[in-house]
């Protein structure tokens, strides 16, 4: 029983070591966004952009009910009306959350970008593991000794030391 907790309790911390990242934006983002209908709701119309899109511009730039997305821009609605074939939309540009989804798409993005690897990983690799100069022992027997069942054979080992060629 101790086990299985101790793995759910191990498995949630790296669970939110991964998702806080993610949580953290979307609560930024969230943030922002209810910062923005707050000061839509005080900012006289005169400081309002006007956009003039059609139905179907409309839905291609609808992000959410009170946003949408025009050329590459995060837009918060105050209002809407309805001019013939032709919408107007009234909104201020959302500064704070084109910085917020330009840097989670930055950041998402350069890992797949960057085909280089790290140095640190590099370094890593490049770590000795095993010792440049290996010893091995290798048995030397005599000739003197005898060589039947009955004898008692001991071998003595010495290290073969691998040294440079002379030079000429």
């Amino acid at each position: 029983m101790l086990k299985k907790i101790l793995s759910v309790f191990v498995l949630s911390i790296f669970l939110a070591h991964f998702a806080g990242f993610y949580i953290y934006f979307f609560v930024q983002l969230k943030f922002v966004r209810q910062e923005m209908r707050v000061k839509l709701k005080e900012l006289p119309s005169e400081e309002l952009e006007l956009i003039t899109l059609s139905a179907e511009q409309y839905q291609k730039a609808k992000v959410e009910e009170h946003e949408i997305k025009v050329k590459g821009k995060m837009y918060d609605i105050a209002r809407m009306e309805k001019q013939g074939d032709m919408l107007l939309v009234y909104c201020i540009h959302d500064k704070a959350e084109d910085n917020i989804l330009a840097f989670l798409d930055k950041i998402l993005s350069s890992p797949l970008k960057d085909k280089s690897i790290p140095t640190g990983v590099l370094v890593f690799f490049s770590l000795n593991y095993l010792p440049v100069f290996w010893d091995f022992l290798t048995p030397e027997f005599s000739a003197a000794q005898s060589c039947t069942a009955y004898a008692e054979i001991t071998p003595q080992y010495i290290s073969a030391k691998i040294i440079p060629p002379p030079k000429v």
